[in-house]
């Protein structure tokens, strides 16, 4: 999800709700100048392009937090078995093309629960 492919899909998903329900953009122009004192030296990057200022000091940012959180309140064997879990989500299930599961998948997630029975 922390990806620029993860950013896409979410603007993307955005753009179809948008577009579904008649809602309007707004005009995403606005060049905003950081004020500098006369002996500054150095002058810090400004992101222009209001998408990618939204990316990197929000999208990116939020999900760092909840990484951050989630491991700091769960063990690392309770991640483990969310993990696995996203194996089974409608994308994953209807990519797969036939009627039957990976069994390395199953595996796995059994081994999560402490049972070591292979398929």
């Amino acid at each position: 999800m922390r990806t620029d492919e993860g950013w896409d899909k979410m603007v993307g998903s955005i753009n179809h709700y948008a577009q579904e329900h008649n809602l309007q953009k707004t005009s995403l122009k606005r060049i905003r100048k950081r004020k500098r004192f006369m002996d500054e030296l150095a002058i810090d990057e400004i992101i222009l392009d209001p998408m990618a200022k939204l990316r990197t000091e929000v999208f990116f940012k939020v999900l760092d937090s909840v990484i951050t959180q989630l491991h700091d309140r769960f063990p690392e064997r309770s991640l483990n078995i969310v993990q696995q879990m996203t194996n089974f989500s409608n994308e994953k299930l209807l990519n797969t093309g036939d009627d039957t599961l990976n069994p390395d998948i199953v595996s796995d997630l059994c081994g999560c629960y402490g049972h070591r029975e292979t398929l």
